[in-house]
């Protein structure tokens, strides 16, 4: 079998497997040292030119294609400064999310104008580490938790059984039993459930609340 026919059944295992052009795969097997040059590349065919080694090698190199790609998709939806899911992951889980159940609390720090200015932008980034560190302690590992971005917060449970005063008493004394930065955290709250089957209009409803409890203030 010639190296041409081989490479070509390697990336069409590979493309069967993420869909993507053959410079783009190529690119991938880099990303993750796998192949760096041309010689790594001519030594990978000559390894799959022995069709004894076939049964385990395009499993091997289809694995390490399927983890580089897990990890590039949990880089870009992870929020670098609080390990949280971010906005880019809500926008993959929107359209899922039209037609179930469930409740979302959004959440915004009341005062962190105030920290940053006070106390450095530095201070304000662990005030933001910590406040999600509280949501964490806060809820369920099966709960979806991000930072929406500044110092917004949104946390999506599948179940009607929490209040606002619920969520709002658990979260404020996990802040308060981790509380070692010399000022408090504090945080407006709003709720709502899509009981319109529309994820949008949701997530407005639970901006809009929020807002009105900021107001309460």
């Amino acid at each position: 079998m010639s190296d041409k026919i081989i490479k070509q059944m390697l990336l069409f295992e590979l493309q069967e497997l993420t869909g993507d052009e053959d410079n783009i795969i190529i690119s991938r097997l880099q990303s993750v040292n796998c192949i760096n040059t041309a010689k790594d590349i001519r030594d990978l065919l000559a390894l799959l030119s022995d069709p004894a080694k076939h049964h385990y090698l395009l499993p091997l190199i289809s694995n390490i294609i399927h983890n580089a790609i897990v990890s590039e998709r949990k880089s870009s939806y992870t929020d670098k400064l609080t390990g949280l899911f971010n906005c880019g992951y809500l926008r993959h889980l929107e359209n899922s999310l039209n037609d179930k159940e469930f409740t979302l609390f959004f959440f915004d720090l009341n005062g962190f104008k105030k920290i940053n200015d006070t106390h450095g932008h530095e201070m304000g980034n662990l005030a933001l580490r910590d406040f999600a560190k509280a949501l964490k302690r806060s809820f369920r590992l099966s709960d979806i938790i991000l930072r929406y971005g500044g110092d917004e917060f949104i946390v999506i449970v599948f179940r009607d059984d929490l209040d606002v005063d619920t969520v709002r008493n658990r979260l404020a004394k996990n802040l308060n039993s981790q509380n070692k930065r010399g000022f408090s955290i504090r945080f407006s709250i709003g709720k709502a459930v899509n009981s319109c089957w529309d994820f949008s209009q949701t997530l407005r409803s639970a901006d809009r609340e929020m807002y009105m409890d900021k107001r309460r203030l």
